[in-house]
């Protein structure tokens, strides 16, 4: 992402909604609320992800972002029903950068449901990044959520792994690649760390 140096530096409004994590390896990870300033942001992600991890997210690969994705993915944003969250590290340096975006969303039609969502860009995989995501997002759950369900591709192990660490895993193949995946959660007092 060539932008200029001061692209992503924090805004005064998403410091009161920031949690600081350290990652393993001691890499300090301030999470703050995806807002509607961070549309480019989120396309810029997008763009500078790989076509597997294009895939393993949104089961398609197209190079941009489509505008109806950026709609739902930024614009419907609420931190109510639709939580989204955005990683930044290293945390308070200048070289501080977007490495991650996870949203979790209630279901209309199940308000005890939720989907969750995670994408951090490759470079920065399997760095604990996605992780500290899901976690906060459960922790920062829609009022009355107490399972999430979603659909993960059957060859994506470390969205499978991830999901296993937040509760309670059942998987169902749907028989096209895919698993939908519940995950009944811990009581939100239980999930405070």
């Amino acid at each position: 992402m060539a932008h200029p140096p001061d692209q992503y530096q924090s805004r005064p409004d998403d410091l009161s909604n920031a949690a600081v994590q350290l990652l393993p390896g001691g890499i300090p990870c301030r999470i703050r609320q995806l807002g509607p300033g961070d549309r480019r942001l989120v396309s810029d992600m997008y763009a500078a992800l790989s076509d597997r991890s294009r895939r393993d997210r949104f089961q398609t690969s197209p190079p941009q972002l489509p505008e109806n994705y950026l709609r739902l993915l930024v614009d419907d944003v609420d931190q109510t029903d639709h939580v989204a969250l955005l990683a930044l590290v290293p945390a308070g340096s200048q070289a501080e950068r977007p490495v991650g975006v996870g949203r979790i969303v209630r279901y209309r039609s199940a308000p005890a449901s939720a989907d969750i969502a995670v994408t951090v860009v490759d470079a920065w995989q399997r760095r604990g990044v996605g992780l500290a995501l899901a976690r906060l997002l459960v922790r920062r759950r829609p009022s009355g959520v107490s399972r999430l369900v979603t659909t993960v591709s059957a060859d994506n192990a470390a969205a499978l792994a991830l999901l296993a660490r937040l509760g309670t895993v059942a998987l169902v193949a749907d028989g096209h690649g895919t698993y939908e995946v519940t995950v009944e959660l811990p009581s939100p007092v239980a999930s405070q760390e």
